[in-house]
């Protein structure tokens, strides 16, 4: 039988906390995944396994900061862009990379970033509901600097973790944000049983986590 298939290499930025973990566990698990780079920000020099001791194929790699060039010469599979601004920067950024419905994107990953203007982030989530795409455990951040947790209520039903973090930074949409985003102020808003995931991924990209209550 004759079979035919690629080999992606992936770099896990984030690595040693809770959403790195589980989209590691995830990946190594994928006969068509190669592991590659895997970066943290404030862990960068520990052993993977002192975060993750399960992930036995992978618990003597040393993680790296998360720097743009440590990142680079990996594969990004999918990229969703509707407007033509926002193709424009994606044939910029990310050159080769497929553009893909919202849905297939959201539908294939564990970890969803949000990054929409404040007047469309809640149709987008109730969107994002009536496609099916969301599952239970799934996490989805969004950094509207007007927004709670508010634009989430209709995919808390489905089990979906929302989380509200918000950099006080203006990003400019280049690579050049990357490493703004160290030693960055994040106001966090998460449910309390969330606010360890929120904080861990503010922590990951290297940024300062503060709590921000809903009002």
């Amino acid at each position: 039988m004759y079979g035919c298939c690629m080999t992606w290499t992936v770099a896990v930025a984030g690595a040693t906390g809770y959403a790195g973990g589980e989209v590691l566990r995830l990946l190594t698990a994928h006969p068509e995944v190669e592991i590659g780079a895997l970066t943290a920000a404030s862990s960068a020099g520990s052993r993977l396994g002192d975060h993750h001791p399960y992930l036995l194929s992978l618990v003597d790699r040393i993680v790296q900061p998360t720097e743009a060039e440590i990142l680079a010469g990996h594969d990004v599979v999918a990229v969703s862009a509707v407007s033509e601004a926002s193709r424009t920067r994606a044939e910029a950024l990310l050159p080769g990379v497929p553009v893909r419905p919202a849905d297939e994107v959201v539908a294939d990953a564990d970890l969803v970033l949000l990054a929409v203007p404040d007047d469309v982030l809640a149709d987008l989530v109730a969107g994002l509901v009536a496609t099916g795409a969301l599952g239970e455990g799934r996490i989805l951040v969004h950094t509207s600097g007007r927004h709670g947790l508010a634009p989430f209520d209709p995919a808390g039903a489905l089990g979906v973790v929302g989380l509200a973090l918000h950099p006080a930074m203006t990003f400019s949409g280049t690579d050049a944000d990357l490493p703004r985003l160290s030693g960055c102020p994040f106001a966090v808003t998460a449910m309390p049983d969330h606010r360890m995931v929120a904080d861990a991924l503010v922590l990951d990209m290297g940024g300062e986590p503060f709590t921000l209550d809903e009002v």
